[in-house]
């Protein structure tokens, strides 16, 4: 039986990556394997509860608990304070390097983590770049990139959540040998409601940060007063409360914010929904825009990035926008069309191809098989 490590210590928000984690687990789970976790479990827990992962997905694993613990907040910029948990670290690294595989499921694991080496090292790349912060000292970034240029030379595969993202990829990330594995989308759990059943109302569901571009949601909803807009997102850290509190400001009466909404709150939201609307300009994939083709909503997307290439194939299962006169067109023709049933149970069957069970299939391939057997 294969050995499997899969590391999480640097768990700071529920997203896209972080149901790349779970659903790994259950594909162990499902083959029988019971891998070593590199987390904290009162945190996997509460991932798990967030996600609507059922918790038993980790009765199957050993959580040896977090090396990291302490060191806050977890990124990039503490980097250099992990000497302090060295003998934190030292009393893990036996079990990990006696592993066959290891799995990191982002890049800035390795970082943390140090250069640990199994016989097969796996990392998933859910974005272009090996790191995200950038600070102010150019020669700590330097840095920074230097030594995990070196620690990525341990890596055997990298893991794109995208075409467009692998084809994006910054040249360390290109020199390696890579496949795509879509992030999973329980689609079968979301509810589908038929075309005539909906309301007027548009969702967007996503964090609430600055990158997702909640301005032009509000200026779009300002100009179709008589369409409800539904914004739904995690709020995790300070800077996701400044911009829920910058958004709400500016919203009119017409915009709903659902705060850490549930997500019994978000399917029902989405199947309501006739339209759904993609504000980000630069989306490696997009699990929501999943989510909501899956409950029928017809996408309204920005025309870039993972969401127009990989999941609505440049416009068949979506109508583009590229500024927000395009946007505010685009979303008043959908609602005035008429009847779209035929549309929406198109876009519905696109969404189906992204399923977690397809996703689970491909991981637990390339963690037990090997990258030789992957296409």
């Amino acid at each position: 039986m294969k050995r499997i490590t899969v590391t999480a210590c640097s768990i700071t928000e529920w997203g896209g990556g972080e149901q790349v984690l779970l659903n790994t687990l259950l594909s162990l789970k499902e083959r029988s394997v019971k891998p070593l976790i590199v987390s904290d479990h009162t945190t996997l827990i509460r991932l798990a509860e967030s996600l609507g992962i059922d918790r038993d997905v980790l009765g199957s694993c050993e959580i040896t608990g977090n090396p990291l613990r302490g060191i806050k907040p977890l990124n990039e910029k503490t980097f250099l304070l992990l000497p302090a948990n060295f003998l934190r670290k030292a009393l893990l690294f036996y079990k990990i390097t006696n592993s066959d595989t290891i799995f990191y499921y982002k890049p800035t694991e390795l970082l943390f983590l140090s250069p640990l080496k199994s016989s097969y090292n796996v990392i998933y790349a859910h974005s272009d770049r090996l790191l995200t912060f950038r600070s102010m000292i150019k020669i700590y970034d330097d840095l920074l990139t230097r030594v995990f240029s070196e620690y990525l030379k341990n890596i055997d595969l990298i893991v794109f959540n995208s075409r467009y993202t692998q084809s994006i990829a910054e040249t360390s990330f290109k020199r390696m040998r890579s496949v795509v594995i879509y992030p999973p989308v329980n689609t079968r759990k979301l509810k589908f409601l038929r075309w005539r059943d909906k309301g007027d109302v548009v969702a967007t569901v996503g964090r609430f940060d600055p990158d997702k571009g909640y301005e032009d949601v509000v200026s779009a909803a300002r100009r179709l007063p008589d369409v409800k807009f539904h914004i739904m997102g995690f709020v995790n850290n300070a800077r996701n409360l400044l911009y829920y509190e910058k958004i709400k400001r500016m919203a009119p009466s017409n915009v709903v914010l659902l705060k850490n909404a549930t997500r019994e709150v978000v399917t029902k939201t989405l199947s309501e929904a006739k339209v759904y609307l993609h504000a980000a300009r630069k989306e490696f994939f997009g699990i929501s825009v999943v989510e909501a083709m899956a409950s029928g909503c017809i996408p309204v997307i920005y025309k870039d990035g993972g969401p127009w290439y990989d999941i609505c194939c440049e416009g068949r299962y979506c109508v583009g926008w590229g500024d927000v006169d395009e946007m505010v067109e685009a979303i008043r023709n959908l609602i005035s069309e008429g009847d779209l049933s035929s549309y929406s149970e198109e876009v519905r069957r696109r969404a189906s191809e992204f399923d977690s069970v397809t996703f689970r299939e491909e991981i637990v391939n390339v963690l037990i098989n090997g990258y030789n057997n992957t296409s």
